[in-house]
């Protein structure tokens, strides 16, 4: 070990007192390939004295001028070399910057082959892998806050285009714990737009069928009935087919003879053979029957103004879908205004009205006010537990848990495993006694988040959100009678 590290002093400095140091010791040793080994090294060292002899130039240090003379000048010259790249060496340690080590590469690379060369070419692959490992982290991290950007945007605007971007930028992610993270967010999007088109596509179907069998309503002759007949039979099985079959089922009766509630606008002859109109319908007349609740002209416009308003706004389609019902509670357009807030009494009574049709039967006890019988129904089935604040706004909150205690009255709720409200940025302040009813509402798209992934549990409930809810509910679980 000690002729070792004499032959490394050896050819670090490269002095003739050093390299007789260490052959004095190489020489002492037992015969043997370690000795052979340090032989072979230390004639390097003695090649490279013998050249630097009395009057022969010594070769050129990178980053120094003119010429060196031979002996102690030249080792001075070698020596200052090693110095000079040792102390690039340790500056692009301490800064690893690309630019430090590739100077303090090329320091050393300007070096005579030794042992110290080699130490420092080890010493500056560290740095260099470190300087890869950084290039490569900069990169992936380039990558995720691009994916992350468009993640928000698709989030944000939810279309087919902002989210086929996001998907590209996400899956060409290598596997972690981000990219599941984005794969999630991204699922919830995708969900929205699978249930979006699957919606516009029943709306748009539907609405043909209603549209025709509003024109039988109206004409009530046998070929509009059996126009609109064959568009109803073609639509899947639904709340909205089964209600639109009903009103056909009435507007059989009457050409049949069987109903004598519709009265037709329908022409006559006098005994002159003179043909006759007759009157008018009365305005309050009955002119239709929706699940088995008969609506008044009146009514019907009343419907029909309302939806007017609403031609560009987002709950059109779900307001037509409570009025097919004859589940709405706001007498006409001047007195519903979409962004108004919903008291509780008000929600109450639209869940109500979901489950009983015939509010005149439901026993009040000391209820009084507008909507007493919908609130019995609310307390009888169980989806309030009083009455002391329903005539203050009612929250996110108070209505998911609402629209889950009406479900459970017709179904086995299973509230699912994955913890869907953690995926929205204000979570963890939803409640923890209504965090179930969150992730139960949230799994089965009763409700979504903004387009900021926030659920705004602590938010008031405007009327249209209101109309949303009660709308996605019954087409989730038919719950009328």
């Amino acid at each position: 070990m000690l002729a070792e590290e004499a032959v490394k002093t050896a050819e670090y400095v490269r002095t003739q007192a050093n390299y007789d140091k260490a052959k004095s010791l190489v020489d002492k040793l037992v015969t043997g390939s370690d000795k052979d080994i340090l032989i072979k090294r230390l004639s390097v060292v003695k090649a490279y004295l013998d050249k630097i002899s009395p009057g022969q130039t010594v070769p050129q240090i990178p980053g120094q001028t003119g010429t060196q003379t031979p002996g102690q000048t030249g080792l001075q010259n070698i020596e200052d070399a090693l110095k000079n790249a040792e102390d690039k060496v340790k500056l692009a340690e301490s800064t690893r910057s690309l630019a430090n080590y590739d100077t303090a590469k090329s320091a050393v690379d300007a070096l005579p082959s030794n042992s110290a060369k080699v130490i420092f070419l080890h010493r500056l692959a560290v740095v260099k892998a470190y300087l890869d490992e950084q290039s490569e982290t900069s990169k992936y991290n380039e990558a995720i806050n691009s994916a992350i950007d468009k993640v928000g945007r698709a989030e944000s605007s939810r279309t087919k285009e902002t989210y086929d971007l996001a998907k590209y930028f996400v899956d060409a992610l290598p596997s972690s714990a981000e990219k599941s993270t984005l794969l999630n967010r991204l699922s919830v999007v995708e969900d929205y737009l699978a249930e979006k088109e699957k919606v516009d596509k029943d709306a748009g179907v539907i609405s043909s069928a209603t549209v025709s069998v509003s024109k039988a309503e109206l004409n009530r002759t046998q070929a509009n009935y059996d126009a609109a007949k064959k568009l109803v039979d073609a639509l899947p099985e639904s709340d909205s087919k089964r209600t639109l079959l009903n009103r056909l089922a009435t507007i059989q009766k009457y050409l049949d003879g069987k109903n004598s509630t519709i009265t037709p606008n329908a022409s006559t002859t006098s005994p002159t053979g003179t043909a006759t109109i007759n009157p008018p319908v009365n305005p309050n007349m009955v002119i239709k029957v929706t699940n088995g609740v008969v609506k008044s002209q009146v009514q019907e416009a009343a419907e029909k103004q309302i939806l007017a308003t609403l031609q560009k706004h987002w709950v059109k389609t779900e307001m037509q879908n409570l009025m097919e019902r004859n589940i709405f509670i706001w007498d006409n357009a001047q007195t519903f205004k979409p962004n108004e807030k919903v008291t509780q009494e008000e929600f109450v009574a639209l869940l109500a009205r979901a489950y009983e049709t015939n509010m005149a039967s439901v026993n009040l006890g000391v209820l009084k006010g507008k909507y007493a019988s919908e609130i019995r129904v609310g307390l009888d089935k169980g989806f309030i537990k009083g009455t002391e604040s329903l005539k203050k706004p009612i929250t996110r909150e108070e209505a998911v848990r609402m629209l889950v205690r009406a479900l459970r009255t017709k179904a086995n709720i299973v509230t699912p495993s994955t913890n869907l409200v953690q995926n929205y940025k204000d979570g963890s302040k939803i409640g923890v006694m209504a965090r179930s009813d969150f992730n139960y509402a949230l799994h089965t798209k009763l409700i979504y988040g903004d387009t900021k992934r926030n659920l705004n549990a602590q938010g008031s409930v405007t009327k249209a959100e209101a109309i949303a809810f009660v709308s996605r509910l019954l087409d989730k679980i038919p719950i009328q009678k």
